[in-house]
């Protein structure tokens, strides 16, 4: 079977589809067709030409000067609050010059290879000239434009606008952040959507008929400009785990289990006690970004558990004025050990995963 693959806009976080493609590779899922918008945009070409390492090694790399001129005074995050006067005043001069990402991507970008490439590609751009979306496959770019219009479909409205042929082009996310409509078209009925929940449009697209499959950055570990080194690794580790969860080889609510090893968990402890103390381990801080055993989970979730206890009083007060999720978790559970459960399940539903965290661990703890 073949699939479809689309890659939404969101700047930085386009990181997160880099680990997505990992594991689309390791898995060897076989694609026909790639569409995206903006970054989506320019990583589907860089995935359709089969440049995966390539890809990798882009943005292992990156850095904000990489990819637009800035005075040094904005710092490493272009659209942080404290930047807002000088965004302001720089789009009223016409936008920041992203003549770095056009210099990058013709070094990247090989359209010969794309163009000759089995797996097809599309991208999703606005005209501002027209005022209408432009949604165009590789042979229906003129040849020699693939990268004028990667940088039309990557047009952030703080960026310069992209001229071609006197049409001037803007973000293909104020049309479509998410062009799954290219593929139906195309006659293609399963397809891989990879929303990493950038600012723009989502097109009502009629779905019918076709198999969906969604993978999702729920928590961005990075701002739209914010290219962080380890905010950058830490997205591309997490966009690899979460498609193969997706797929069906990694089982968990938020963390990553041995699939069959965690059906077999939840037969034996039931799903709610497994993903209380998941709830737990996370408010505990325990790393998300790695494949676990049932028994060293646990292990490493009690441990984070104690040592936070020894720092924390029981008293709901303390707990409840905490600055730590921890903190308050442990608080929860000093008040289930004193048999307060009745007045917790009525008055504190309002902590939600917080209490089920410490009604998960009353199960595990001496």
């Amino acid at each position: 079977m073949k699939y479809g693959l689309v890659l939404a806009g969101g700047g930085a976080r386009g990181a997160y589809q880099i680990g997505v493609m990992r594991a689309i590779k390791e898995l060897n899922i076989e694609i026909s067709a790639v569409s995206g918008t903006s970054i989506g945009a320019i990583n589907g070409a860089l995935f359709a030409q089969e440049s995966y390492e390539t890809a990798e090694e882009m943005w292992t790399d990156i850095r904000l000067e990489d990819i637009v001129k800035i005075p040094s005074e904005f710092g490493k995050n272009l659209l942080s609050i404290s930047n807002i006067t000088g965004l302001v005043a720089e789009m009223k001069k016409g936008g920041f010059d992203i003549s770095p990402l056009e210099n990058l991507l013709k070094e990247l970008v090989d359209e010969d290879k794309l163009r000759s490439s089995e797996i097809d590609f599309g991208l999703t751009s606005v005209s501002l000239t027209n005022k209408k979306a432009v949604s165009l496959f590789k042979d229906e770019i003129p040849k020699g434009k693939i990268y004028e219009y990667l940088i039309a479909s990557a047009s952030l409205p703080i960026f310069k606008t992209k001229t071609i042929g006197g049409e001037r082009f803007a973000d293909g996310g104020f049309a479509d952040n998410m062009p799954v409509d290219l593929l139906i078209k195309k006659g293609i009925k399963d397809i891989i959507t990879v929303d990493i929940h950038g600012v723009g449009m989502k097109k009502d697209t009629l779905t019918a008929g076709v198999n969906l499959i969604e993978i999702e950055c729920s928590k961005p570990r990075v701002g739209t400009m914010d290219f962080n080194p380890d905010g950058i690794k830490a997205s591309m580790e997490e966009g690899y785990y979460d498609t193969k969860k997706v797929m069906g080889y990694y089982g968990g609510k938020k963390y990553f289990f041995d699939f069959d090893e965690y059906n077999s968990l939840k037969r034996k402890y039931g799903i709610k006690l497994i993903e209380g103390l998941e709830d737990a381990a996370e408010a505990f801080g325990l790393d998300e970004l790695c494949v676990y055993g049932f028994d060293d989970f646990l292990q490493k979730t009690l441990t984070l558990y104690r040592e936070c206890e020894r720092r924390v009083d029981y008293s709901v007060i303390t707990a409840l004025h905490e600055e730590s999720a921890g903190a308050l978790v442990v608080g929860l559970v000093g008040m289930l050990k004193e048999n307060k459960k009745e007045f917790l399940s009525k008055r504190l539903d309002i902590m939600g995963k917080y209490y089920n965290a410490a009604g998960s661990l009353m199960y595990f703890v001496d």
